[in-house]
């Protein structure tokens, strides 16, 4: 699940639990149905997301339904996960 607050930046950090840091070259993002995606920032084994309030509420006025997370190495896309997007308002 991942949840969406109305009027508010959207935060968020995975952390790697091997503790190893990310490899050049590999993007890691959350996409919301057919919004753009938004990419973490890589510092290390952490993947950051900041994500400023316009752009939450322009995903949440397009009523979204599925939030997926991908890695991306090269030409190969691996969905990590996937579930529903909870929007409080």
């Amino acid at each position: 699940m991942l949840q969406l607050a109305a009027e508010a930046d959207f935060f968020a950090t995975l952390v790697r639990n091997d503790g190893v840091t990310w490899p050049d070259g590999v993007t890691v993002e959350i996409a919301i149905d057919d919004n753009d995606p938004w990419p973490a920032v890589l510092n290390g084994p952490r993947a950051v997301w900041e994500v400023d309030e316009t752009d939450v509420a322009t995903v949440i006025e397009a009523s979204p339904k599925k939030a997926r997370l991908y890695y991306t190495e090269g030409d190969v896309r691996v969905l990590w996960a996937s579930g529903p997007v909870v929007v409080t308002r």
